[in-house]
C-alpha cells in the first residue's frame, strides 16, 4: 500500500514540476510564439544559409547567384510586404536590429536595401552598430576615410555626411 501511494505520489509531484518548468520557461520556440507574446506581425522568416566551408563569413547577397533563387525570393517577399506597408499606412522607416552579433542584421539589411534598390526605390540603409559596422564591407563599398555614424551624428565629419547622401 505504501509502495503504490509512494508511486502515485512521485509521479503526480513529476508531472507537477514538469507543468511549472514549462509555464515559467520563457523561450521563444516558433513565429507563432512571438506573434502571440508580442502582438506583431511577422513580414517574412529568412532560412538559415549553411556556407561549405565552416568559418566562411562571405556575403550572401541576392545580387549573387550562387545564394539560389528560394534565398533571393525571400528578399522580393519582403520587399513586397514592406511596398504594401508604406502604401497602406505610410511606414517609411524600418529597423532591423536583435540583442546578439552573428544572427543576419547586415545580411538580411543589405538584401532589404538591395531589392528596394532594384525596384526602383529610392534607399537610405543607415548602419548604426558602433561596434562593429559592416554594411560598407557587405556590399564591397571603400570608404576613403574611416568615419562612421558616430561623427556625422557629433557634427565632425558633415561633409562625409552629405556626401554620402548625395552619393
Amino acid at each position: 500500500l505504501y509502495t503504490a501511494a509512494g508511486l502515485i505520489m512521485g509521479a503526480a509531484l513529476a508531472i507537477i514540476i514538469i507543468l511549472i518548468t514549462a509555464k515559467i520557461q520563457n523561450k521563444l520556440l516558433s513565429t507563432e510564439d512571438i506573434k502571440n507574446n508580442f502582438n506583431i506581425d511577422i513580414i517574412a522568416t529568412v532560412s538559415d544559409i549553411k556556407n561549405k566551408k565552416k568559418g566562411d563569413r562571405s556575403r550572401l547577397l541576392i545580387t549573387d547567384r550562387n545564394v539560389g533563387l528560394p534565398f533571393i525570393e525571400t528578399f522580393k517577399l519582403i520587399r513586397t510586404k514592406i511596398e504594401n506597408a508604406n502604401h497602406k499606412k505610410g511606414f517609411t522607416v524600418f529597423a532591423i536590429t536583435s540583442s546578439t552579433e552573428s544572427e543576419g542584421k547586415t545580411t538580411c539589411s543589405s538584401n532589404i536595401a538591395l531589392s528596394l534598390a532594384k525596384s526602383g526605390k529610392s534607399v537610405l540603409l543607415i548602419d548604426a552598430d558602433l561596434r562593429k559596422p559592416a554594411v560598407c564591407k557587405t556590399l564591397g563599398i571603400s570608404l576613403e576615410d574611416e568615419k562612421g555614424i558616430y561623427d556625422i551624428v557629433n557634427g565632425m565629419s558633415v561633409e562625409y555626411g552629405t556626401r554620402a547622401l548625395n552619393g
